[in-house]
């Protein structure tokens, strides 16, 4: 079908068509692509991922978990491209930094309870960290390709 819509509008040649048709079946929306909305999903998924897992895994050991270290690290990267604009990317970063400060903190030296929110803050830390590095990278390359 895909092929068929393709030759079909490269017959027509008609940009406004492509544009139409993608408006239609919400393909593209009046703003640009969708990807917008999927890097807020990924960010609000990756938050509640971590959440859950600083809290639901036992003993400390979030970082022996391979499997959720790398959803997190994963959705963290996905976030990193999709979900923060230009203008967005100071403040990010500097929130990025009181969250990879407060995740270093060890609350569990007080007791069990607060081993969890250690738990938590790590496994945000985890899925901040690559976002923070992409949001990084393309601040650098902004400000280097400006010349």
């Amino acid at each position: 079908m895909n092929y068929i819509l393709v030759k079909w509008f490269s017959y027509k040649k008609d940009l406004n068509t492509i544009k139409k048709y993608f408006l239609k079946y919400n393909i593209i929306n009046k703003g640009g692509v969708l990807m917008n909305k999927l890097g807020n999903w990924t960010f609000i998924i990756g938050f509640i991922v971590a959440i859950l897992a600083g809290l639901l895994i036992t003993n400390n050991s979030l970082v022996n978990n391979i499997w959720i270290v790398s959803l997190l690290v994963i959705l963290g990267l996905v976030a990193g491209f999709l979900n923060v604009t230009q203008k967005e990317a100071t403040p990010f970063l500097v929130a990025s930094i009181a969250l990879l400060a407060a995740g270093t903190a060890n609350f569990g030296v007080f007791d069990n309870n607060y081993l969890k929110l250690s738990q938590v803050l790590q496994a945000i830390g985890i899925f901040v960290a690559p976002a923070a590095i992409i949001v990084a990278i393309k601040q650098v390359y902004s400000l280097a390709s400006k010349r």
